[in-house]
């Protein structure tokens, strides 16, 4: 839970002045720190698969006053895809906080979809918040650049005095593997 009121927060607050397309790719330095972060967390046997930059999209709130989609954003994220020492699938976040969250350790439930056999990507990684109904769908492909970009989207209730909102976000990643 706190992950959704933290990355709503961030994404409300410091990146909606973003209005650029292009997702911002994390330098050498940032995604080695992310990554080791991750791993450091994990603990030994877990694996990184992918490290994700900033996200950029937009966002549709249903209040009376939304007129279209909202560009939206977070300009200075993170996103981890790894696998657990157990196998399991987990997703590490760091937003304009820059704290690490840990998905699974925040109460969300991960399922890892995977796409066709010759998929360059990743595949799908749905991720379900019971406890605040939000779902989270990031499909991790090669582009039309030929670069992995995530593709994720947000379906939020009302959470608190935060409006309800479906997002879509697009982030360019490294596959680590």
């Amino acid at each position: 839970m706190r992950n959704v009121l933290l990355i709503s927060c961030a994404a409300f607050a410091s990146s909606c002045s973003s209005h650029s397309y292009e997702p911002k790719s994390l330098d050498g330095f940032e995604q080695q720190a992310a990554m080791s972060d991750a791993l450091r967390y994990l603990g030994e046997g877990s694996a990184v698969l992918a490290v994700c930059g900033g996200s950029t999209g937009q966002s549709w709130y249903f209040e009376e006053d939304a007129r279209g989609p909202i560009p939206d954003g977070i300009g200075n994220g993170v996103i981890v895809f790894a696998l657990r020492s157990d196998g399991k699938p987990e997703i590490l976040t760091r937003d304009v906080t820059r704290e690490m969250i840990v998905t699974s350790e925040d109460g969300g439930v991960i399922t890892r979809l995977y796409g066709r056999q010759n998929d360059q990507g990743l595949g799908v990684w749905v991720v379900n918040y019971a406890s605040s109904g939000v779902t989270q769908s990031h499909n991790l492909a090669v582009d039309w650049q030929k670069q992995l970009s995530n593709i994720w989207t947000q379906n939020k209730p009302a959470i608190e005095n935060l409006p309800a909102r479906a997002s879509m976000f697009r982030s360019q990643c490294e596959i680590i593997l």
